[in-house]
């Protein structure tokens, strides 16, 4: 007779009544409010139900998937994500690779796999180029490394994290693509004219990152006293003073 399969999963993990006034829940209070509490607890919970306990952001949907859980924008969740690998209550080695791991969760459900009598998992290895053993659980690509570098410019860059979260607050998702993107706005750009030309976009009722683009290079040709416009259709045209005035505005935002 077979035995019972084993299981790299829990289907609980302690939680203290005094978990609030320990030092990572505290800090995550002060800096984020409730949503730092409650991206922990749902991060714990995507960590207790993931096999051998790590949960990689490499892939964009897994990323997406994550983002879904905790019901955060994504700029949001990174400075989060940031805050507990400075904390060590991530490993700050493993999320640098973007892979979320926390010791301190295996510790507490150690019993567990002790009552199961399995080994409890260890950390991920990052698999290097000279690693060739198919048991290692984490590989990295040239699109992943890409991914990572864009995610951690928006963290840095507290210009890029205004930009990203004007996106994410009047055009959608950012994702490795946009960012990448965004980052060459940001560097074009002088500050504040992506959040005014994301106002124009709103107030023509085009919330495209192509439009706001098309009002940057005509800022940057004519001047921002000479009108904008706008790419609608893969084709620049200029708002007519009736469209304008349609959306409440005069003239173009400064």
């Amino acid at each position: 007779m077979a035995g019972r399969p084993k299981k790299y999963t829990v289907d609980f993990f302690p939680h203290d009544t005094n978990a609030s006034e320990g030092k990572t829940l505290t800090i995550l209070q002060n800096k984020f409010g409730n949503d730092g509490v409650l991206a922990w607890w749902r991060i714990l919970e995507r960590l207790g139900q993931s096999k051998n306990h790590y949960y990689s952001c490499q892939n964009q949907a897994d990323w997406e998937f994550l983002l879904a859980k905790i019901h955060l924008p994504a700029i949001s969740l990174l400075e989060i994500l940031k805050a507990l690998a400075e904390l060590k209550a991530i490993d700050s080695e493993l999320w640098g690779e973007k892979i979320i791991w926390s010791q301190n969760f295996l510790d507490r459900i150690a019993d567990v796999y002790r009552n199961r009598g399995q080994e409890i998992p260890s950390k991920p290895h990052i698999l290097s180029s000279n690693d060739t053993t198919d048991e290692l659980p984490v590989v990295e690509n040239t699109q992943t490394k890409l991914n990572k570098t864009k995610l951690n410019n928006i963290i840095v860059n507290s210009k890029l994290s205004k930009i990203a979260k004007c996106y994410e607050e009047n055009i959608g998702q950012l994702t490795p693509i946009v960012s990448e993107k965004l980052q060459l706005i940001c560097d074009e750009y002088p500050d504040n004219w992506f959040e005014d030309a994301v106002k124009e976009s709103v107030n023509a009722n085009v919330r495209k990152l192509s439009y706001v683009d098309g009002i940057l290079k005509n800022w940057q040709t004519n001047g921002r006293g000479n009108g904008h416009k706008g790419v609608a259709n893969g084709k620049c045209e200029k708002h007519t003073e009736k469209r304008q005035t349609d959306f409440g505005v005069g003239k173009p935002l400064r």
